[in-house]
């Protein structure tokens, strides 16, 4: 709803979903269910196209994390008006190539959907939020410094509430009720 809302707003400016491979398919269904007005291109494949002009002319771009990593130079050239990263705990390692390319990518609006946002440590956190509100929990020495090993080696609740005040005005959570 939200990208249908933006597209009619504003066709010239494209968005971007990235996704892994496995969810590409899923999202084409629910685009045909709900939108199936969007005129989109699923950049993918050996074929898939490096003409920056051509990719500027769809107004969705469905894409997955290798292709991103691959392809962020080129990627990186294009402004769009959202980059969605669906499973974003695909960049919960913030040195990965994969995440390290997602940052890159210029865009007006990010989101990042996932339904574990920590697997393993507050080091996750860190990279989904350095994707979606870069500098909100300072570069990664400070937040291993200030928050994740006072968190995690000194189980100090006083530090674990501030991160989750911090970051609480930015996360939507969808529950049962």
């Amino acid at each position: 709803a939200i990208l249908l809302n933006e597209i009619k707003k504003n066709p010239k400016k494209p968005n971007l979903i990235v996704a892994p491979t496995s969810l590409i398919f899923n999202w084409l269904q629910e685009i045909e269910r709900f939108t199936p007005g969007i005129k989109y291109l699923v950049h993918y494949g050996t074929r898939r196209t490096r003409d920056i002009r051509r990719l500027k002319k769809y107004p969705l771009i469905l894409t997955t994390y290798g292709h991103v990593r691959r392809d962020i130079v080129l990627l990186k050239e294009i402004e769009f008006n959202y980059a969605i990263l669906d499973e974003s705990q695909n960049i919960k390692n913030p040195m990965s190539e994969t995440s390290k390319a997602v940052r890159l990518l210029n865009a007006r609006n990010r989101l990042a959907l996932t339904g574990t946002p920590v697997e393993n440590n507050t080091m996750d956190l860190w990279a989904q939020f350095a994707f979606i509100n870069p500098g909100l929990l300072g570069d990664l020495n400070f937040f291993k410094e200030t928050f994740m090993r006072p968190i995690e080696k000194e189980q100090n609740v006083q530090v674990a509430s501030s991160l989750r005040r911090l970051i609480f005005p930015f996360i939507l959570r969808r529950t049962k009720e």
